[in-house]
């Protein structure tokens, strides 16, 4: 199916597609990807029981997200007690608590991807590199507007 992308006005928006667009803009996987051996025929057990063993019996971000919600009600959240009155002690502290998980989270992800590059650029969305010295941004650079 051809689509004309400048009679539908997406040539302004930056939505036209060429070869080296796709190339700095889009991540594709080197080999395609592979589904659940369930699916395939002829049926193969082994395949399939080491498929559920490597997705299934690993630690995921559901898992990890999990542990920190479960740890995040246990430890970090005030009682029900002290939260059936609406105090500006208990709310501070719920306030403060989700905005040191989110530097905690967010942060550490953009220290990780961001500034130390640990991943190249190899699963990058957009290959090009966030914007430093640039006056548009809190800190004067993209990644540290992101952080804090």
């Amino acid at each position: 199916m051809n689509v004309d992308y400048e009679a539908n006005g997406c040539k302004e928006m930056g939505l036209a597609e060429s070869s080296r667009d796709r190339e700095i803009w889009n991540y594709r996987p080197e080999e395609p990807i592979r589904y659940n051996p369930l699916f395939e025929w002829p049926v193969d057990l082994g395949k399939i029981f080491n498929w559920m063993v490597r997705r299934w019996i690993t630690i995921s971000r559901f898992l990890m997200f999990s542990i920190l919600g479960f740890l995040t009600y246990k430890y970090l959240t005030p009682s029900f007690q002290s939260m059936k009155q609406l105090t500006l002690d208990w709310v501070l502290l719920v306030f403060l608590r989700n905005t040191a998980l989110l530097f905690l989270v967010a942060g550490s992800l953009h220290l990780h991807l961001h500034v130390q590059k640990a991943q190249g650029a190899r699963f990058k969305f957009l290959k090009r590199e966030m914007a430093s010295n640039n006056k548009g941004f809190k800190f004067n650079d993209q990644v540290y507007d992101n952080m804090f």
